[in-house]
């Protein structure tokens, strides 16, 4: 792989609703496959709008409890999308596989406003605790975008 191009991210948005200043992306061209591929900072999700922190503190509310209420965040059309998206049966099996004894142990949460979702984020968090143990990363977002893209073609490895 050798350097291609690169272009910016101009739409990645912050807690607050306010936009991030355009973020350089570099883009990368494998001659053998006649592919291009891109490296995301780490806080950016591929093909979300929103910060990894905004996308987990959002779906921390809107999952575990009912009703949210957001001023400058993401409408209940987005939030409904990523809960769809991040916490599908996809995604789910994708973590059981991979993490299948904490995963399994896992139950949604009561009175949670999706219980599919409750119970896919508990796992995930799971997933994260026993790969990280103590000095886990107070994020858990990004391993649901992988599990997401996991089984998506042009991602699956």
């Amino acid at each position: 792989m050798g350097p291609w191009y690169h272009f910016f991210r101009t739409r990645v948005q912050a807690p607050d609703g306010s936009v991030f200043r355009p973020i350089p992306i570099k883009r990368w061209y494998c001659k053998r496959c006649r592919k291009t591929a891109s490296a995301l900072p780490p806080f950016i999700h591929r093909y979300l709008h929103y910060d990894r922190d905004t996308v987990q503190e959002v779906l921390e509310v809107a999952v575990d409890l009912d009703g949210l209420i957001a001023v400058d965040g993401p409408s209940e059309d987005t939030l409904n999308r990523w809960i769809r998206g991040l916490f599908s049966d996809d995604v789910e099996r994708f973590l059981l596989r991979a993490f299948p004894v904490v995963a399994g142990a896992c139950t949604p949460k009561w009175g949670a406003r999706s219980p599919e979702g409750s119970r896919v984020l508990q796992m995930s968090r799971a997933a994260v605790q026993q790969l990280w143990g103590t000095r886990s990363p107070p994020s858990w977002s990004p391993l649901l975008q992988r599990a997401r893209l996991s089984y998506m073609n042009r991602y699956a490895a």
